[in-house]
């Protein structure tokens, strides 16, 4: 909604619709709100719909939000990066360049890079595309490491024990209760300033190059 309030060439009517028509409601009110807000430069009309069929007559596109839960589960999602800095962690983040596989991010903000599913073929995409640092988070303990440090994250913590030699960081401890948000934030902050990660230490630097037939 602050995006579209602060468009300047654009203006409309949004028509809300939600299985529960007293949540659109309160977006109704939300959304006339910015109307009247500082800085706003376009004036949108948003209205709750009671029926599907109503808020798509008409449309010139549609927009899908899902929000799954409610509000207060989503408090140590939004609030808890706000303390790093970080105050549009999730929602209404927008999408400024869609890539295809062998092509470089130019744009500031967030890319969709499009590329073969193969861990190693996936993780050089990433790394031609410009990335600087993998998070690749494994269940069964895949042993790869790009030309990029590349932290390997256990989703469980029989794995990061049996492959200690591989795994940096174990997230199984999430199925305990423990909060992990911080150790992880820090551990990369220190893969930033040039901690080694396991790959590098065993001297795995690897790329493999998408193309017809088996990849190894």
């Amino acid at each position: 909604m602050s995006d579209l309030a602060s468009a300047e060439d654009i203006s409309g009517r949004v028509a809300l619709y939600d299985i529960d028509l007293e949540a659109a409601q309160h977006n109704e009110i939300i959304g006339n709100k910015f109307n009247n807000a500082e800085g706003t430069k376009s004036h949108w009309d948003y209205v709750a719909c009671p029926t599907i069929g109503e808020a798509l007559t008409g449309a010139d596109f549609v927009v899908i939000s899902i929000l799954p839960g409610t509000f207060d589960e989503m408090e140590s999602d939004v609030h808890h990066p706000e303390k790093y800095g970080i105050y549009q962690s999730v929602g209404d983040t927008a999408v400024t360049d869609v890539i295809s596989y062998g092509q470089s991010v130019t744009l500031p903000g967030l890319t969709l890079l499009n590329g073969p599913g193969n861990d190693i073929v996936a993780v050089t995409n990433l790394m031609a595309a410009g990335a600087h640092l993998i998070l690749f988070t494994t269940g069964r303990g895949t042993p790869l490491g790009s030309a990029v440090p590349t932290v390997k994250i256990s989703t469980n913590s029989p794995l990061a024990d049996k492959k200690s030699g591989w795994i940096d960081f174990n997230a199984g401890e999430i199925l305990n209760g423990k909060d992990l948000t911080e150790e992880l934030y820090e551990y990369v902050i220190e893969v930033c300033e040039g901690r080694l990660t396991k790959n590098a230490l065993h001297g795995f630097r690897e790329i493999s190059i998408f193309k017809d037939g088996v990849t190894l």
